[in-house]
């Protein structure tokens, strides 16, 4: 009987310092994420992306960026469905950096590279591609800097929002002919 309670104690006290890390945990990734403007981590719709595998016409051999690619789903699916050389996505949410990770090594994904990052962090002029799913207010805050550093041949796919200047040179509309997919060049 003494050995019962000592275990139990024992699980409970595990147990209560797992709580606390956990806790203690969330809450600084909280803090730290609204200090850093914080976006938060929303996956792409299979929707919007299945609008995209129709009607987007990838060149092979290119390179892509996700901004702040939450969990990289956007980028596995453009690996499924477009022979691009390069995939890689800015993340800094832990938890989505965590889990993207290891999804893509469940699911046996190599040559996706999750960076834990601001994606301000990127050179932009490196790839082919970006892929970017932010919200309005974000997408005006980073319109300039995103088309100072581009490419002139870079397109930008931006699903759902547009950016709050520069006019889309394409879009693609759902079934419910809503614009949901936007594709942009360096002017």
């Amino acid at each position: 009987m003494a050995l019962t309670i000592a275990y139990i104690a024992f699980l409970v006290i595990v147990l209560l310092i797992i709580l606390w890390f956990s806790a203690f945990f969330f809450i600084s990734e909280l803090i730290w994420l609204i200090r850093t403007k914080w976006v938060p981590y929303v996956w792409s719709f299979k929707s919007d992306l299945n609008l995209m595998k129709q009607n987007l016409k990838l060149e092979k051999n290119k390179t892509l960026l996700d901004l702040w690619c939450g969990d990289g789903r956007a980028l596995r699916f453009f690996i499924n469905h477009f022979e691009l050389d390069k995939w890689t996505g800015y993340e800094i949410n832990n938890f989505a950096v965590f889990w993207g990770k290891l999804l893509n090594k469940i699911l046996n994904i190599k040559n996706i590279d999750i960076i834990k990052s601001n994606f301000k962090n990127a050179e932009l002029s490196k790839y082919d591609y970006i892929y970017i799913y932010l919200f309005p207010k974000t997408m005006a805050e980073i319109e300039s800097w995103v088309f100072e550093n581009i490419n002139e041949n870079t397109i930008i796919i931006s699903n759902t929002f547009q950016f709050a200047e520069k006019k889309p040179f394409e879009t693609f509309r759902n079934e419910k002919w809503k614009e949901k997919i936007f594709l942009y060049k360096k002017d």
